[in-house]
């Protein structure tokens, strides 16, 4: 028993480390019963257990959370999006800025509201914050949706580029930041339904920070209820892409399918049989999957969540770790030399040399800084990792995804005392 004290369904969860002690904290919400759509925030007692910290964060069904420094002061803000009225209706967006001292305050950021969906942060325009990528759908009826990304202007304000949202009907599905080509620049993968029974899967390239382009041929199969999780499982030095969800037919089809998708480079990928489970989501939240070395032997191994349907109308709710006996290693980078930093006020930015690696090339790799008041301290920005000197593999990232300033070989921290 770690001290999580309520259950609750339709929702969805994620780590955070919010009060910037490095260790990693839970968040989760959705429907607590009679109406209730709590938001939960533990904080990691560091001893195996947890603490309830009470917030006046709004939680949500239907919809997705993600915890991201958008206003660069050193600690995670989180965004919210789903339902928070009955069945589907009232879909909101919104912003939580965290002021420390278990403090948060709603920030008005003018996105419309969205459910049946996903959210993440990524610094797309590489211009030192971080924008927002959201694909759901406005109507509370979960159909017809939308891929937006917003950019991060500064002082609260976020603006959709162009002409709007990506992918028209897109919902039921997620989107997330992956740099597929190693340019430096974050690319989007996504998968989800787009009415009438057809699906929708695919890579929008980075044209460097001014929009994305979808590939002129689309190797990939589309899926909804869908999750999208994308890893380096070969060891190659680019990512690959793991789906799994609903295929063909109505939503009710069992008709699932996982598919993993190696990158073979130049914008080719090849699918491949890998024996993984094929799961789906519900009518009321997509599938889920990670790509995480869980026992740390050096490659990325599978974990997959969801409704797993036998094809004879046996369905059942299952999690299932899939090990990866990848032989070949990927050897670690060198390390980032050149720090300086410049103050103004109360803003410091931060500058280093690009590292560089056997497998990845140097624009592909990302990086994970810590900031504290002391040579050890991380108190202003956590990197949530285990800190290099502190022995047992410092460096080791406790959520394995990309560092907290991307591809960025440069940083800048405001609001600092």
């Amino acid at each position: 028993d770690v001290g999580l004290t309520q259950e609750i369904h339709r929702g969805t969860a994620a780590w955070c480390d919010y009060n910037n002690d490095g260790l990693p904290d839970i968040s989760y919400m959705g429907s607590g019963g009679n109406g209730t759509r709590p938001f939960k925030l533990y904080k990691n007692n560091g001893d195996g257990t947890f603490t309830e910290i009470l917030t006046n964060i709004q939680g949500a069904i239907f919809g997705a959370m993600a915890w991201g420094d958008y206003d660069n002061d050193g600690d995670q803000d989180v965004f919210v999006m789903g339902s928070i009225g009955s069945e589907g209706g009232n879909t909101q967006s919104m912003l939580f800025r965290n002021d420390r001292n278990d403090l948060f305050t709603q920030v008005d950021i003018g996105i419309s509201g969205y459910s049946g969906g996903s959210a993440a942060w990524g610094d797309y325009d590489r211009d030192n914050d971080l924008d927002l990528l959201i694909l759901g759908s406005t109507n509370g009826s979960y159909t017809g949706g939308d891929l937006h990304v917003y950019r991060n202007d500064g002082n609260d304000v976020f603006t959709e580029p162009g002409e709007g949202g990506y992918r028209s009907g897109l919902h039921r599905g997620t989107a997330i930041w992956a740099d597929y080509n190693n340019d430096g620049y974050l690319d989007i993968v996504y998968s989800g339904a787009i009415g009438g029974g057809s699906r929708d899967a695919g890579v929008l390239k980075n044209l460097s920070g001014t929009g994305f382009n979808g590939f002129e041929s689309n190797p990939f199969i589309g899926l909804s209820k869908a999750s999208v999780s994308a890893g380096d499982f070969d060891n190659d030095g680019d990512l690959d892409f793991f789906f799994t969800g609903n295929h063909a037919g109505g939503e009710g089809s069992s008709d699932i399918r996982s598919i993993l998708m190696r990158n073979d480079g130049d914008d080719n990928f090849t699918a491949l049989q890998t024996g993984i489970a094929p799961i789906t989501g519900s009518s009321y939240a997509q599938a889920a999957s990670a790509m995480v070395d869980y026992d740390r032997d050096g490659d990325l191994d599978i974990m997959i969540e969801g409704i797993y349907d036998d094809g004879i109308g046996n369905t059942s709710y299952v999690t299932k770790l899939y090990n990866n006996d990848w032989a070949t290693a990927n050897t670690p980078p060198s390390d980032p030399n050149g720090l300086s930093a410049v103050t103004a006020m109360d803003t410091v930015t931060m500058n280093w040399n690009k590292s560089t690696d056997a497998e990845t090339p140097q624009d592909g790799l990302t990086y994970n800084i810590r900031v504290g008041k002391t040579s050890t301290g991380i108190d202003v920005m956590s990197p949530m990792a285990k800190i290099v000197g502190s022995g047992n593999a410092g460096g080791f990232r406790y959520v394995q995804e990309y560092g907290n300033t991307s591809h960025n070989n440069s940083w800048r921290l405001s609001g600092l005392s």
